[in-house]
């Protein structure tokens, strides 16, 4: 599927400003020229990452409603496509392996040790903050 990111006019414009580089020149045709550059928007704009669920990226206000009728089952997840994606989910996993260890069903010191950490870089904030107003 080929989509025109911008007028003709705006293409030729950019094409005759943009710097000859090795791959550039082999294009001898003006039309290729052109294919090329709408061909390396497509791989800029396709490479984005995808919204989850895309209730939340409507400028709608989510009520409790629909948030109720969200299927949140397990067959959710999404799965990990790209180099960037899997090395991030299995980077998580192995990263939860002690702390998973560690406080096993101990859900309240779980959440107790996240809180103080959590806290940590606003205390420094504070803390820095205080010293430029003395």
């Amino acid at each position: 599927m080929i989509r025109k990111i911008f007028p003709s006019s705006f293409t030729k414009h950019v094409c005759k400003s943009l710097p000859i580089f090795p791959a550039y020149r082999t294009f001898s045709d003006k039309s290729k020229r052109e294919e090329m550059f709408h061909t390396m928007f497509r791989e800029v704009l396709d490479s984005r990452p995808v919204p989850m669920r895309k209730e939340f990226v409507l400028n709608e206000k989510n009520t409790t409603e629909t948030l109720e009728k969200l299927d949140i089952g397990p067959n959710n997840h999404h799965k990990p496509t790209t180099l960037g994606d899997k090395a991030a989910y299995y980077t998580v996993k192995t990263l939860r392996i002690l702390p998973d260890t560690y406080f096993r069903g101990n859900h309240y010191m779980r959440a107790a040790m996240l809180e103080t950490i959590a806290a940590v870089p606003g205390m420094d904030v504070g803390v820095g903050s205080s010293d430029l107003i003395l």
